[in-house]
């Protein structure tokens, strides 16, 4: 299984129309899109994403559009992540067609590793080098990671048998205390389970 997160509000808005209510639904529907304004070079829109739970882990990370050039001229489509106003992945130098195609990335592992806030990313795309009477429609985002529920599965065993953790605790002073509990995940310290 995976998480899912798509547009829940417009952040920035230049030359493009309302973003996040177009492309945010599941299944895509291309009947349903956010356009640029015509031959507007530079214009983009900028959308935050929803909420996800920190997988832990830094593979599996996919952001998907689907566009396409509403007059299938010459023109450049960009897509970015961001984390506020940092960008983790940028991608450049699409050039879609008149028919709606699906383009997407895989984050490196480096890059994945990069996100420490899952609750802020945003999505931002934009046009370039439009053609005086063309402009792109996006009709779908989505950004994918793998489903924290893989990834903390924390079992002890316990007289023979291995058995989920619901919440851990050490005696201090006599008295017992929640505690987090952290493993080491690709040569770092992640939490993987907290009370």
């Amino acid at each position: 299984m995976a998480q899912y997160a798509y547009p829940i509000s417009d952040i920035s808005l230049s030359n493009w129309g309302t973003f996040w209510s177009k492309v945010d639904e599941e299944p895509y529907s291309d009947d349903d899109y956010s356009g640029s304004s015509v031959g507007v070079d530079g214009a983009y829109a900028i959308a935050l994403l929803g909420s996800l739970t920190d997988p832990v882990v830094h593979t599996g990370h996919v952001l998907r559009v689907r566009v396409k050039d509403h007059q299938n001229l010459s023109g450049e489509f960009r897509y970015e992540l961001l984390q506020g106003s940092t960008i983790i992945h940028a991608i450049k130098h699409i050039h879609p067609t008149g028919g709606y195609e699906e383009y997407s990335f895989t984050l490196s592992e480096a890059e994945a590793a990069n996100i420490t806030d899952y609750t802020n990313l945003r999505v931002r795309v934009k046009a370039v080098d439009v053609d005086p009477t063309s402009h792109f429609r996006v009709s779908w985002v989505r950004f994918q990671v793998p489903d924290i529920s893989k990834v903390q599965n924390l079992k002890v065993k316990v007289s023979g048998v291995w058995t989920p953790v619901v919440a851990v605790k050490v005696k201090v002073s006599g008295a017992w205390v929640p505690v987090k509990v952290s493993a080491r995940v690709n040569g770092e310290w992640k939490t993987i389970h907290e009370n």
